[in-house]
């Protein structure tokens, strides 16, 4: 469980990075959720993670050296399929 002072902070880092998707999208730039393009409403779901173990994760996409073209954030699962084996 998160302090409150961690939360705070946590919470803080997820609006400075909203923010620089905000910045992103204000010059161009694309950004998919789950293969679509997103609303700002949209954008808080990425930080959030299911009880299965599934969040989101950021693919950056160039269209050329040194330039970002698109942001696409997809579902995973980081635990795999379910098992019964102990993990190492």
């Amino acid at each position: 469980m998160m302090t409150k002072s961690e939360y705070a902070d946590s919470k803080k880092r997820q609006q400075a990075f909203m923010k620089a998707l905000r910045q992103y999208q204000e010059k161009g730039g694309r950004i998919l959720v789950d293969g679509e393009e997103a609303e700002e409403s949209d954008w808080e779901r990425i930080f959030e993670m299911g009880e299965d173990g599934g969040c989101y994760m950021g693919d950056y996409i160039g269209a050329s050296p040194g330039c970002l073209d698109e942001i696409h954030f997809n579902k995973v699962n980081l635990w795999g399929p379910s098992t019964n084996k102990k993990r190492k």
